[in-house]
């Protein structure tokens, strides 16, 4: 009797499994290479002291623009020259804002303060 109950509950957590992956297809869009990441701490275990020689070992493998997952915050390395200033100079009002957070807006007076304030005139 209990083999059979375990079969059973084998065979549905498979079925879950095998559901969950079809209804999960990724689309075919075109996304930015990255090293294989833990599922809490994402890339942290291969950042070591020296932040800038594994970050250089990680582009030499993945190339010059590359996705890595700091927790579970994804961070864009940008590691070539020709490539930063592009992206500075087409995308830079996409990188003049700072994050909004409902701590800065509690205490640095709605986002007025000098140091969180969002980009405007």
């Amino acid at each position: 009797m209990t083999i059979i109950l375990f079969l059973a509950f084998f065979f549905l957590l498979l079925f879950t499994v095998f559901c969950y992956r079809l209804s999960t297809k990724k689309e075919n869009h075109k996304q930015l290479p990255s090293p294989t990441k833990f599922p809490i701490i994402g890339n942290f275990h291969q950042v070591s002291q020296d932040r800038h020689i594994s970050l250089r070992l990680l582009a030499q493998r993945h190339g010059p623009m590359m996705l890595i997952h700091l927790g579970s915050t994804p961070v864009v390395v940008v590691s070539s020259v020709a490539a930063a200033r592009e992206i500075m100079k087409t995308q830079d009002l996409a990188f003049s804002d700072r994050p909004l957070s409902s701590i800065s807006c509690r205490f640095f007076y709605n986002y007025k303060d000098v140091a969180f304030s969002p980009y405007s005139e």
